[in-house]
């Protein structure tokens, strides 16, 4: 069976480089950079996923409102 894209995916970028890719399917924050990698062994990275997953809610709920306001179902 072939996925669809995911349902959120954002990634993070500093001083023109990419350090992370959030994917919603995989619930997940991938380092891109080797310090990156560093900081993800830590407990503040646990934290930084629950940071993306209640944004990700945030924006799935923004979404649901304005699709109603336009009358829109899906």
């Amino acid at each position: 069976m072939v996925e669809g894209p995911p349902e959120i995916f954002a990634v993070t970028t500093l001083d023109g480089e990419q350090i992370d890719y959030y994917d919603s399917g995989i619930k997940e924050v991938i380092p891109r950079q080797d310090w990156m990698k560093e900081f993800a062994s830590g407990d503040r990275f646990k934290e930084y996923i629950a940071i993306r997953e209640r944004v990700q809610q945030t924006n799935k709920n923004n979404i649901a409102v304005l699709m109603q306001l336009f009358g829109h179902s899906d």
